[in-house]
């Protein structure tokens, strides 16, 4: 079977299990310094880390169990959730990132993202490739599409209309254009190339 030993040394509590089998913890455990976990951990319950989390390998969050992380999480492996995970600080993410759950996250630096999910994101959230949507890109009242190194186009709408905002040059519009009314039904005005 397993024996369990605890050693306390500057603040530090070793736990190593003894045989081939598990350590189960089946109560509620507090740690207040680092724990550090060489092997494979399952938790089904909640998971509510206070402090910065590190992970070697990947990290699987599913269930109906909140995983809360209050400080900035390195995960060198993927990522996968299925359940919910709030994180308040920083993630980084070298693999991919799967998500089919709920979530809030702060700044993100990852390799490859799948969001199937609601996702809220409160900070700043860099894309350094491809950004793919298969669906709407829902931009509410005022919310703008900033386009050049000086947001020099913007796109936008209001609670009643809808601007694009050409700061700099000229607004360039190729090939034959036609304006049409609300319901696409009447020709405004058609623009035609020379032949």
């Amino acid at each position: 079977g397993n024996s369990i030993t605890a050693t306390n040394t500057n603040g530090s509590v070793n736990i190593a299990g003894n045989g081939t089998g598990h350590i189960n913890l089946n109560d509620d455990v507090d740690i207040s310094s680092t724990l550090d976990v060489s092997g494979n951990t399952s938790l089904d319950g909640t998971l509510d880390v206070t402090g910065a989390t590190t992970i070697s390998n990947t990290l699987t969050v599913s269930g109906d169990n909140a995983t809360t992380l209050g400080g900035d999480a390195s995960i060198a492996g993927d990522l996968t959730v299925s359940g919910t995970l709030n994180l308040s600080g920083n993630l980084h993410v070298p693999g991919n990132f799967s998500h089919n759950g709920n979530g809030t996250y702060g700044n993100q630096n990852t390799d490859s993202h799948t969001f199937n999910g609601s996702v809220d994101f409160n900070h700043a959230t860099n894309f350094d490739g491809v950004a793919t949507f298969n669906n709407n890109l829902d931009l509410q009242d005022n919310d703008r599409i900033l386009i050049g190194a000086s947001d020099d186009l913007k796109i936008y709408h209001n609670n009643g209309d809808s601007f694009i905002d050409n700061n700099t040059d000229e607004l360039k519009i190729g090939g034959t254009i036609r304006l049409v009314n609300g319901d696409n039904s009447e020709t405004l005005a058609l623009f035609t190339p020379n032949a």
